[in-house]
């Protein structure tokens, strides 16, 4: 059986990354600038006013007062925005790995197609699963975790952290492992490989699975770690020189404020390009290398 290597697979997703940055920059141009304007669209229709922070009450007001039935429409408008700028980005980026430049474009960012509510209902799917999944897992590991931690230490509160800690390390290692294959459907409805599914991917990932999680972890998410605090430091940084002449703690500016929020969706983009190319690789690797069961 064919056997994912972990090095290999980082390095090349890091080595497109670096060599696709320009068209990177292209694909992720609007969906940053699209995503740093909706708190500021979310502000105006929930409080009247925009702004990219939300508004803090004055002194002695109640802050339920602040909130009025326009925060729920923003608060749906966002996730409305987000998702769907998120499967137009994720699906535009699998495709242009899978299938190169010359059969895609950053104009599929504007359009929605059958590939895009495939992907959307893959995720939608997997999301039902998970949370049932996780709910299983969890109370399985909970009891009798905290029955064997929680009876060091005579019960105090370093047992406890431990054994909180301990089982949620399981219970995320768990769920990683268990769908870290299914993932493999998103960039197959990415390309529209209608025959491949999220069975498929289970199959297809069989005896790879921890390898695919530490892929996962050594190439995503240390990765998003470290640029998350570098993004932080940048922005306190920016932060002081801007606001410099006006003092340290006065209120950010609407420009210092649309600057963060420019950074940080440079860096969730980026993020999601690692994350995105990271799975298509896997998937490209394991259905070149392994055969699928046939199907009766």
């Amino acid at each position: 059986m064919y056997k994912l290597p972990v090095w290999r697979t980082i390095g090349e997703a890091y080595r497109f990354i670096w060599a696709a940055r320009r068209d990177w920059l292209d694909y992720a141009l609007g969906p940053i600038v699209v995503v740093s304007l909706v708190p500021a669209l979310v502000s105006f229709i929930a409080f009247g006013t925009p702004s990219l922070t939300p508004p803090q009450p004055a002194p002695g007001q109640d802050p339920a007062g602040l909130f009025g039935p326009g925060i729920f429409a923003g608060i749906f408008l966002i996730w409305v925005v987000m998702i769907a700028v998120y499967v137009a980005f994720a699906v535009a980026w699998h495709r242009r790995f899978l299938l190169g430049p010359e059969a895609t474009s950053p104009r599929e960012l504007i359009t929605w197609r059958r590939r895009h509510w495939r992907f959307l209902g893959k995720g939608i799917v997997l999301a039902l699963l998970a949370a049932l999944a996780s709910a299983i897992v969890a109370f399985m590991i909970a009891f009798p975790m905290g029955a064997i931690l929680g009876t060091m230490g005579n019960g105090g509160p370093g047992p406890q952290i431990a054994a909180v800690a301990v089982t949620w390390l399981f219970v995320l290692v768990i769920m990683g492992l268990l769908f870290v294959g299914p993932a493999l459907a998103f960039p197959a409805a990415a390309v529209e490989d209608t025959g491949f599914g999220i069975g498929a991917g289970w199959t297809l990932s069989r005896g790879n699975r921890w390898r695919m999680l530490g892929v996962y972890v050594f190439g995503a998410i240390v990765l998003v770690f470290l640029l998350n605090v570098v993004f932080l430091l940048l922005i306190a940084g920016l932060r002081y020189l801007l606001q410099s002449g006006a003092g340290i703690d006065a209120e950010p500016s609407l420009a210092v404020e649309f600057v963060s929020a420019l950074l940080s969706s440079a860096v969730y983009f980026l993020g999601i390009a690692i994350g995105v190319s990271l799975l298509s690789i896997m998937y490209r690797r394991l259905r070149d290398n392994v055969v699928l069961e046939t199907e009766g």
